[in-house]
């Protein structure tokens, strides 16, 4: 992870675009993948602008894998902690709240870091409380595979309903965009996946390209 909200706006890297930075193997995380990066070393490159040239790197990429299921048993294998899959259907797109009991156990957690900064005379910024999930159904191009509900962790759609959330139409606009993005009949969807540090064997939908 990389701490983007306290960068500056001209040093935000974008999707698609080289980067060099200094890094080192994470010390206390066993994914093979996860690697501590220090955030002031990053240097921005050339960004990446054809959709040719990001289909190749995504194709060509080890990580590009036929399903979830073969994700996880290659998980269980060799540890691999990231995966690209091309999803055979898109069955849905829906919205799920969160409770209150999980806003009140959120305020009680941010208020605890918000306070760190009193002690560390370190500038904090507030997160806004994740009232929303955007769930995707789909299915793998895999005979194994009885389909998927998963909650999409993409920063744009969040912050799309950051933007919306105070508009009557909030929830019909954030379907119709997710739908528009992940439309197999206009786009080639990529699906990008991880698993969790705490709970391996568990893989989330952390992002997707069209």
């Amino acid at each position: 992870p990389v701490p983007m909200r306290y960068r500056e706006p001209g040093h935000r890297f974008k999707k698609f675009q080289w980067s060099e930075a200094k890094v080192r193997q994470h010390d206390s995380d066993p994914r093979p993948e996860s690697y501590r990066i220090d955030p002031r070393s990053i240097i921005l490159g050339e960004e990446v602008h054809s959709h040719d040239d990001r289909r190749y790197y995504l194709e060509s990429s080890p990580h590009l894998i036929k399903s979830l299921e073969a994700l996880k048993e290659k998980q269980l294998s060799d540890g691999t902690s990231l995966g690209i899959v091309i999803p055979k259907d898109i069955l849905d797109c829906s919205l799920e709240f969160r409770p209150p009991s999980e806003r009140d156990e959120w305020t009680k957690h941010e208020d605890a870091r918000l306070g760190q900064q009193h002690l560390f005379g370190e500038t904090v910024k507030p997160i806004d409380f994740p009232e929303a999930k955007f769930m995707v159904q789909w299915k793998c191009n895999d005979p194994t595979c009885e389909s998927h509900n998963m909650s999409i962790l993409q920063w744009g759609i969040h912050e799309l309903y950051r933007k919306l959330k105070h508009d009557p139409k909030c929830e019909e606009k954030m379907l119709d965009a997710m739908k528009k993005q992940l439309d197999q009949w206009e786009r080639d969807v990529f699906m990008f996946l991880g698993n969790f540090r705490g709970i391996l064997y568990n893989f989330g939908l952390m992002d997707s390209y069209s």
